[in-house]
C-alpha cells in the first residue's frame, strides 16, 4: 500500500512541478591584455668614422602585442665587456599593432677603437626590455675647431662677411646652394679680386662670380653651388671661400657635411643650415627634411638647442609651427600626413651669434621619431572586457564596458551604446574624464522592444573625443520570453487523477478479499464433503 501511495506522490510533484530557464547569467568576453614589443632593425650610420663626428642610430621598433603602452628607448657603448657611453632617447607612446623608427643623432668623442652600441627598448612600466646589437668603429681623431670668429674668419679693412655660412649638410646626389654676402666697409675702392673655394672638390662645385671689384659701402651676393656625385662617402670637409688680390685676401671656411643618406633612403633626411647674419647679429637655422619612399601618419623632428646657442626660447624667432617641449629650449615640429619624398623646411632664427662657433658645427639633431600608424590617445584606449546580461523582449538587461586608458594624456571623452531601431539604451551617453593609466567600468541598460524575435544582435560601444572616435562591436543573446505557468492548473486533475488511482486500488483491494473469502469457502466446503465420504 505504501508503495503504491509513493510512486502516486512522485507522480502528483512531477506534473506539478516546471522548470524555468535563469536568464540573469551574464556573458563575459574578455581581452587578456598583452604587452609586446620588439627591434626590428638596429643600425648606425657610418659605420666607420673619425672622432668628433656625428653618426646616426636607427632603431625601428613595433608593437605587437594588443594594447598600448610607453616605450623608453635607450643606446648603450661598449669597449668589450665596459660600458663607455649612455644615450638616452626620448619615451613615446606605442599604440597596439604599430611601428616607429627612431633616429638619434651623436657626436662620438670616443678614443679610436671599436665599439659595440647597444639598443635597448623598456615597455610595461620599465618591467621588460628588447635589445640589438651593432657596431662602430672609431679611426685616428678628426680635427675639431673650437676656435671663436677669428678661427673661421679673417677679413681685411676693405673686405667683411656680412653673412656666411657655417654649417651645410648634403646627402649624394644632391646639389647645395650655399650664399655668402661681402661687403666693402671702408670708403676706397677695392678692385681686381678673385674669388676660390678650397677644401672641395673643383668638380663638384661652381661659383658665380669669380671676380669682383667693390666700391666704398658696397656689398655683393656670392653664389657657391656645390653638386655632391651619388658616389660621395660621407663625412665633414672644410670648405674655404677665398678672395685676393695682389694686395690682401680674406677667406671664410664653412663646414660642408655629406650625410649618409643612399640614393632612395629608407629613413628621412635631416638636413641643417646655420647661417650668421653678421650684420645684424642673428644666426639662421634651417632645417631641410625630406621624407623616405614610404607613406607615413607622422614624423616628429625634436631640436635640442645648445645654451651657448640659445639659452632660452625667448631668444628665438620660430617662421615654422613649433611645440616648446622645454623652454631650455628643446623644441619638436610635429608633420603629419606625409607623402613618400615630400620635403619641408623648418626655419628660425635666433637674436644673438654664439661666441664660438663649434657649438654650430658639431650640433646632433636630438631625435627623428617617425611613426607609420597615427598616434593618438583615443587609439590606445582598450576594451579590457564587456559584460552583457542575455535579454528577454520587452525586459531589461545590462551591458557593462571596461575601458583602459594607457596612454600618457587626460581624455575627455564621451561614451554610448548604439542598438538596433527601436531598442531602449539608458542612459543615452555618459561622459567621463579618463586619467593616464585609469580604468573606467561603465553600466548601460538595454531594453529590446516585446516584440523582438530571439537571435544574435550587435551593439555597439561607441568612444568620442574632441576630434575622434573608436568603436567596439558587443554580442547580446536574445531569447524567448519564458512563459508563466499557473500550478493550480495541474494540481486539480493531478489529484482527481490520484483519487482515481486511490478508487481503483481501494476496488481491488475489496476484488481480493472476496476472491480470498469464496476461496476459503470452496475449501471448506471441499473439505467437509470430503469428510463425509470417507465415513
Amino acid at each position: 500500500m505504501r508503495r503504491y501511495i509513493s510512486i502516486v506522490v512522485l507522480l502528483v510533484i512531477l506534473i506539478g512541478t516546471t522548470t524555468r530557464a535563469d536568464f540573469s547569467t551574464k556573458a563575459t568576453v574578455t581581452v587578456t591584455p598583452l604587452k609586446q614589443v620588439e627591434i626590428s632593425s638596429f643600425s648606425v650610420t657610418p659605420k666607420v668614422i673619425t672622432q668628433n663626428q656625428i653618426v646616426d642610430f636607427a632603431i625601428e621598433v613595433e608593437n605587437t602585442g594588443n594594447v598600448g603602452d610607453v616605450i623608453e628607448p635607450e643606446i648603450e657603448i661598449y669597449a668589450g665587456a665596459t660600458i663607455v657611453a649612455k644615450i638616452d632617447l626620448m619615451p613615446m607612446a606605442l599604440a597596439a599593432g604599430s611601428n616607429a623608427t627612431l633616429v638619434k643623432s651623436y657626436l662620438v668623442a670616443l678614443p679610436p677603437g671599436s665599439y659595440s652600441a647597444v639598443a635597448k627598448v623598456y615597455y610595461d612600466n620599465r618591467s621588460s626590455y628588447v635589445s640589438a646589437i651593432a657596431t662602430l668603429r672609431v679611426e685616428t681623431e678628426g680635427e675639431k675647431e673650437e676656435g671663436g670668429r677669428e678661427a673661421f674668419i679673417r677679413e681685411t679693412p676693405h673686405l667683411r662677411f656680412a653673412f656666411l655660412p657655417v654649417l651645410i649638410e648634403g646627402k649624394p646626389g644632391d646639389t647645395s646652394t650655399v650664399a655668402f654676402e661681402v661687403e666693402n666697409p671702408s670708403s676706397e675702392e677695392v678692385s681686381d679680386l678673385k674669388l676660390s673655394i678650397e677644401g672641395l672638390p673643383q668638380e663638384w662645385v661652381t661659383l658665380e662670380p669669380r671676380e669682383i671689384s667693390l666700391r666704398g659701402g658696397e656689398s655683393i651676393d656670392v653664389t657657391l653651388s656645390i653638386r655632391v656625385p651619388l658616389s660621395a662617402l660621407p663625412g665633414d670637409h672644410k670648405a674655404v671661400l677665398v678672395l685676393k688680390n695682389a694686395n690682401e685676401e680674406a677667406s671664410a671656411f664653412f663646414m660642408f657635411r655629406i650625410k649618409p643618406y643612399p640614393p632612395r633612403f629608407e629613413k628621412p633626411a635631416v638636413l641643417r643650415e646655420v647661417y650668421l647674419n653678421e650684420r645684424e647679429d642673428t644666426a639662421r637655422v634651417r632645417v631641410k627634411v625630406e621624407n623616405s619612399g614610404v607613406r607615413v601618419e607622422r614624423l616628429e623632428i625634436v631640436e635640442d638647442i645648445s645654451k651657448e646657442i640659445a639659452s632660452n626660447v625667448a631668444e628665438i624667432r620660430f617662421k615654422s609651427p613649433v611645440t616648446v617641449i622645454e623652454a631650455d629650449p628643446i623644441i619638436a615640429w610635429r608633420l603629419s600626413e606625409i607623402d613618400p619624398y615630400e620635403a619641408y623646411t623648418l626655419e628660425y632664427e635666433v637674436t644673438r651669434i654664439a661666441e664660438r662657433y663649434s657649438p654650430y658645427i658639431y650640433w646632433p639633431l636630438r631625435q627623428i621619431n617617425l611613426f607609420y600608424k597615427t598616434i593618438r590617445g583615443i587609439d590606445m584606449l582598450q576594451f579590457s572586457g564587456a559584460l552583457a546580461a542575455y535579454a528577454v523582449p520587452g525586459e531589461e538587461a545590462e551591458v557593462r564596458l571596461r575601458i583602459i586608458n594607457p596612454s600618457i594624456e587626460a581624455l575627455n571623452l564621451t561614451f554610448k551604446i548604439v542598438a538596433p531601431p527601436g531598442w531602449k539604451v539608458n542612459p543615452g551617453e555618459i561622459t567621463r574624464l579618463l586619467l593616464p593609466g585609469y580604468v573606467q567600468e561603465l553600466v548601460f541598460r538595454v531594453t529590446p522592444p516585446r516584440d523582438a524575435s530571439p537571435g544574435s544582435y550587435t551593439l555597439i560601444a561607441t568612444v568620442t573625443s574632441e576630434d575622434d572616435e573608436v568603436s567596439q562591436p558587443l554580442t547580446l543573446i536574445l531569447q524567448e520570453k519564458p512563459r508563466k505557468i499557473n500550478p493550480r492548473k495541474f494540481l486539480v486533475p493531478a489529484l482527481s487523477f490520484a483519487a482515481m488511482i486511490l478508487l481503483v486500488y481501494a476496488a481491488m483491494l475489496k476484488y481480493r478479499k472476496r476472491e480470498v473469502y469464496r476461496r476459503d469457502v470452496v475449501e471448506a466446503v471441499g473439505r467437509i464433503k470430503k469428510s463425509i465420504e470417507e465415513k
